[in-house]
């Protein structure tokens, strides 16, 4: 019998065996592993970035998954000091274990942490051993809409720059979950992007898997409900989704907003809806079958991202389709809006205009059939673009040919 390709698969931010969040390693991982051309291990943080807490011994030790806990310090806020110290601590030892573990065919690494990631580069150059990236998120430039001045931006984070391009440049393939980030790295690889085909997998989600969950019970007679669900941080334009429901719902008798999520906002966001007289159903982080179960019940998603953003292709998009629902957006960055376009699975509108906004959640409450279209539009471009089971069949034959 020919022998399994041994993986290693390299990710600060994934779900451990107590918490169920929807994530590309993990699932990457099973699938992998239920494959019986390979086997393969996930090496990952001791310290939960969802929950902002170590892991359990337990969860670490049960056996079940070839999972791979590495000490990572932690960190309390997401944009801070602490973080890039915590995040360098794990590459170091992420590096410790590569040196003492027996050598993997082929390593697949995630993009961020650049800690992380530059360890598993120098560990494919000094060993021989090919690394994959696969690209999450763009650092530095995710933090650089934090900083009021452009220019001072680029020039404080230049060495992090630096860093993901030594990265990009010396990577042997390349996966990206959108068309924008896999051209990132192609522009730092003067001298080899010829040579390289750069593959784009969307995050996507387990279509059976979410077929399977059962919708929670719909919303009143005659009302809408419309639903965000995701981190609330400063990349996802809230505030101005409120202002649209006050313009479009003074009296809040015609739509029902859930927001279903956790982050750094939250409590400013609750303020902000209770200033202004908006009712918000606040559900906070829930697990992920929850959150199916209320996409499914809903009627309209909303995706707004701020002006200025990177955020390129992210998992609430592949939520939304799978449960059919069309979706009200502000992203301008990064392919989404080009996809709504195509599919006609949606309404797209220049970032922060809440009057715009308004007027999309007005027409689709007033055009249940129009609503009805742009749902089962929404769900045919899940199925083509963010069925796991169908789109991450590119990674296992990227790991079987290289």
């Amino acid at each position: 019998m020919k022998q399994r390709k041994d993986i290693l698969i390299a990710a600060n931010f994934t779900a451990g065996r107590d918490e169920k969040i929807n994530n590309r390693f993990n699932y990457l991982l099973k699938m992998l592993n239920a494959d019986e051309r390979f086997k393969a291990e996930l090496v990952t943080s001791s310290f939960s970035h969802t929950k902002k807490r170590q892991r359990s011994q337990l969860a670490s030790s049960d056996g079940k998954e070839s999972i791979t806990y590495v000490h990572e310090p932690g960190y309390k806020k997401n944009v801070s000091l602490k973080r890039f110290y915590s995040h360098y601590i794990f590459g170091k030892n992420v590096t410790r274990y590569l040196e003492k573990r027996a050598k993997p065919d082929a390593v697949y690494c995630a993009v961020p942490s650049l800690s992380a990631a530059s360890a598993c580069i120098k560990y494919g150059s000094r060993s021989g051993v090919p690394v994959i990236l696969d690209i999450q998120d763009l650092w530095p430039e995710a933090f650089q809409i934090l900083i009021p001045f452009q220019a001072a931006g680029k020039l404080l984070f230049s060495p992090l720059r630096q860093t993901a391009n030594r990265i990009y440049q010396n990577a042997d393939q390349i996966v990206a979950v959108s068309e924008v980030y896999g051209e990132r790295a192609r522009e730092v690889r003067t001298s080899k992007k010829d040579k390289m085909e750069f593959l784009t997998v969307y995050l996507g989600t387990d279509f059976e898997y979410f077929d399977q969950i059962r919708a929670k019970e719909r919303s009143p007679e005659g009302k809408c409900r419309v639903i965000y669900a995701g981190t609330i941080g400063h990349n996802y334009d809230l505030r101005m989704v409120i202002d649209a429901f006050k313009l479009a719902d003074p009296d809040n008798s015609k739509f029902e907003f859930i927001v279903m999520g956790d982050g750094p906002m939250l409590d400013d966001l609750k303020r902000y809806a209770e200033k202004h007289e908006v009712k918000v159903g606040f559900t906070g982080r829930a697990p992920y079958e929850e959150t199916v179960a209320m996409l499914k019940s809903a009627d309209i998603g909303i995706n707004s991202i701020v002006k200025g953003s990177a955020v390129s292709i992210i998992n609430k998009h592949a939520d939304y389709a799978a449960a059919g629902l069309p979706v009200i957006s502000t992203q301008e960055y990064g392919g989404y809006r080009e996809l709504l376009h195509k599919y006609n699975g949606g309404l797209t509108f220049p970032a922060g205009d809440a009057g715009g906004v308004a007027e999309g959640l007005l027409t689709l409450f007033s055009d249940p059939d129009r609503r009805k279209l742009m749902g089962e539009n929404s769900r045919r471009m899940g199925e083509e673009k963010f069925n796991r089971v169908k789109t991450y069949e590119k990674i296992v034959q990227l790991l079987l040919e290289i």
